[in-house]
């Protein structure tokens, strides 16, 4: 599922997705890829790499921003050890978890459960891009101690801006 720019979308008028605990299972990678959204909440919904998931379950992308992902259980599978898998991603391309860039800024991950990948989250950005990162544009920790990351293959949380 690829979501990309939506006309209209502000900070008055989100776009709310309510998964109401529906399930998304798919062994394509990106399962979820925002490229160049904005104003976007994704609520409640589980988004779970299949049998011998290799890849990517979210990816933000392409200057994504103001994306709050929450109450959602997403599995980047539990077989894999390649630094490929990862469960939520900020990278400059869909096929690597490391890519540096404008990749997303004012991210929200709370109240999550996070499960198998090489990363649990993985934060790329640059250091030309000072937005990334700052005091308020990203929270998993300490802002939100309620997300829960499991089963990680190596890296739970990182981050990776450029200096």
């Amino acid at each position: 599922m690829t979501i990309d720019s939506i006309p209209g979308a502000s900070k008055i008028n989100t776009i709310t997705i309510r998964g109401n605990g529906n399930k998304i299972i798919s062994n394509l990678s990106s399962i979820v890829q925002f490229n160049n959204a904005s104003y976007i909440n994704i609520d409640s919904l589980q988004i779970i790499g299949g049998i011998g998931f290799t890849g990517i379950a979210i990816h933000l992308g392409n200057q994504s921003k103001h994306i709050n992902i929450s109450n959602c259980n997403i599995e980047a599978g539990t077989t894999s050890t390649s630094s490929f898998n990862a469960a939520i991603v900020a990278s400059g391309s869909i096929n690597s978890a490391t890519v540096n860039g404008n990749n997303a800024n004012n991210i929200t991950i709370e109240k999550n459960l996070i499960s198998g990948g090489y990363y649990g989250i993985i934060m790329n950005g640059e250091n030309s891009y000072l937005n990334n990162f700052g005091p308020g544009d990203f929270s998993v920790f300490p802002i939100k101690l309620d997300t829960s990351i499991n089963l990680i293959g190596q890296y739970g949380l990182q981050t990776l801006p450029i200096m």
